[in-house]
């Protein structure tokens, strides 16, 4: 869905057109899917705003739906490396549990009786 647009001076339209198409699939997508799954290739603040809005707007509505962030870690490539960014990015930031399933799972515990996200 992302765009890249002109950030000319006569261009401030395109900017607020990109904006505004993205807010609104954005919303459509996250009232249409049972599961959401969000996929980053590394977990800055800009990732972590969005993934923090999606799990709220969630709550707020009550609906119990799965939200899975998917680390593609595209500039990793060792294993160790990965499993050390996953650590500092995903696991030393947010409370939960590793998985059973290897280490690069993680589940954030947001609470009680609020959906979990899975990274």
């Amino acid at each position: 869905v992302q765009a890249t647009v002109s950030y000319r001076s006569q261009a401030v339209q395109p900017i607020l057109d990109a904006q505004t198409t993205e807010s609104l699939v954005f919303e459509m997508i996250s009232r249409m899917a049972h599961h959401m799954i969000f996929v980053v290739s590394d977990l800055t603040w800009f990732e972590q705003k969005y993934i923090a809005m999606l799990h709220q707007k969630y709550v707020q509505t009550r609906q119990a739906k799965e939200l899975v962030v998917v680390h593609n870690l595209r500039t990793t490539g060792v294993v160790l490396e990965a499993r050390e960014l996953f650590a500092r990015q995903i696991t030393q930031c947010y409370d939960g549990q590793a998985s059973h399933l290897g280490d690069l799972v993680f589940t954030a515990d947001h609470g009680a009786n609020v959906p979990h996200v899975h990274h």
